[in-house]
């Protein structure tokens, strides 16, 4: 690690393969870097924003649902804390940095493996300022991939609508890609075939239901995500976002496929070791018990008891 100086400061794991650049005022990702081998480092610009929406009313959203009016957007991150902590956990490394937006403690955790995904970041907030209550609508994470030939990269995002191999560059209007926990694998991919490299950034959430966008803006890919992350928390409570995963690798997509599977098992996720055989001709029936409460008093309720779903069973 390198300490904060004038215009920025990188973190690295301890074998120097993959290191973060921050910015010194924002505490912010600037640029991720690799070293291949001792005679092959690169650098990829990698500039993240993020923006905590706050406070607001809640109105009727058409032709459904809740929107929010009044919010505060916040986005000016600062760096509050020169000294980061640097946490060993087995054989993983943690690095906080602290930072700070207008009444809100932002730490950023970043978690080095041995395994790819090789980086983990997670966002921990809570409110300051002597404050008892904050309340967050949503946290939005806005990532430019932006290197110098950036035509010359493409991107893959399996499991989404959009087809292989697509110029970084190509992407004029914002398109919406898939997401890990919910509707397919969240994985996106920047590559240099010709070169056999690639950027992961993989959104990761086992909790929030996010909104992830890619379009090319301004000589870079940028890859959205609205993290979905809310909550009304008073002091001494903290609310964690976790996580996108990063990595870059020396391999192709189609040299990394077939190995994907194991990213999974790095993030502890995997599938049961003994599958009851009455599983494969099962039929799973998802229904409500009890009753919802929403706004201006409306309910939802088609089986207020357990008794009455195990009489319509039958049905």
């Amino acid at each position: 690690m390198n300490a904060p100086g004038t215009s920025e400061f990188s973190i690295w794991n301890s074998t120097g393969r993959l290191g973060v650049e921050l910015d010194s005022q924002s505490g912010l990702p600037l640029a991720l870097s690799t070293r291949f081998s001792p005679d092959r480092e690169q650098r990829f610009p990698f500039q993240l924003a993020a923006t905590l929406i706050t406070e607001g009313d809640e109105i009727e959203d058409n032709p459904f649902g809740l929107a929010y009016a009044n919010t505060v957007d916040l986005s000016d991150f600062r760096l509050s804390s020169r000294a980061l902590l640097h946490d060993f956990e087995g054989f993983d490394e943690v690095h906080t940095v602290s930072t700070e937006v207008d009444g809100w403690a932002v730490d950023w955790d970043y978690r080095f493996r041995q395994s790819a995904p090789r980086l983990e970041v997670q966002v921990i907030l809570s409110p300051t300022n002597g404050r008892n209550l904050g309340t967050l609508r949503n946290l939005h994470f806005q990532i430019d991939f932006a290197p110098n030939d950036l035509p010359n990269w493409t991107i893959e995002a399996p499991g989404s609508q959009m087809r292989p191999g697509i110029p970084a560059d190509s992407v004029a209007e914002r398109f919406a890609v898939s997401e890990a926990c919910f509707s397919g694998s969240g994985v996106v991919l920047f590559q240099q075939p010709d070169r056999r490299t690639s950027v992961l950034v993989w959104p990761f959430s086992r909790t929030e239901h996010a909104y992830n966008y890619i379009q090319s803006v301004d000589g870079a890919a940028r890859f959205s995500i609205e993290s979905g992350l809310a909550g009304r928390i008073g002091q001494g409570e903290r609310l964690r976002y976790g996580s996108f995963e990063i990595d870059v690798f020396d391999e192709t997509w189609e040299e990394l496929r077939p190995v994907a599977h194991s990213w999974f098992t790095s993030l502890g996720i995997s599938r049961p070791v003994d599958t009851a055989p009455w599983i494969p001709g099962s039929t799973i029936f998802e229904v409500q018990i009890g009753t919802s409460m929403f706004w201006k008093g409306f309910e939802y309720s088609p089986y207020p008891t357990m008794r009455d779903l195990l009489n319509d069973v039958e049905r």
